[in-house]
C-alpha cells in the first residue's frame, strides 16, 4: 500500500507539473501569436512604402544635368521641347597672374549674376 501511495503521490506531481506546463506553453504561445501580427503588419507596411516609393521614383525622368554660362553652377536640363536662351559651353580658365594659379574669365556687366539660377 505504501507504494501505491507514492506512485499516486509521484503521479499526481507529474500531472500538476503538466498543467503548470501546459498553461505556460499556452501564454507562451498567445504571445508569439500577438508578436507574429505585429510583425506581419509591419512588413505589410513596409512593403506598401517600397511600392510606393518605387512607383514615384519610376515615372521621374532621367536626371541631365547643364552648366549655367553665366554663374557656372549645375542645374537641371530643360524638359523636352523648351529650348533655352544660350548654350551651356564647357567651363573656360584663364591663367591668372600668380604662377599655376587658374582663375574664371572676368565680365564686366552692373549685374553680376542676372540668370535666375
Amino acid at each position: 500500500k505504501y507504494l501505491t501511495d507514492i506512485n499516486w503521490l509521484v503521479c499526481r506531481t507529474k500531472l500538476k507539473q503538466t498543467e503548470v506546463d501546459c498553461e505556460y506553453l499556452k501564454k507562451f504561445c498567445a504571445t508569439l501569436t500577438d508578436e507574429n501580427r505585429r510583425l506581419q503588419k509591419e512588413l505589410e507596411e513596409l512593403k506598401a512604402l517600397k511600392m510606393g516609393q518605387a512607383s514615384f521614383y519610376m515615372h521621374l525622368p532621367a536626371a541631365t544635368l547643364t552648366m549655367c554660362p553665366a554663374c557656372e553652377r549645375i542645374g537641371a536640363a530643360p524638359p523636352p521641347g523648351v529650348t533655352p536662351t544660350s548654350k551651356a559651353t564647357p567651363l573656360s580658365f584663364a591663367m591668372g597672374p600668380g604662377p599655376g594659379s587658374v582663375t574664371k574669365p572676368h565680365f564686366y556687366s552692373a549685374f553680376p549674376n542676372p540668370t535666375a539660377c
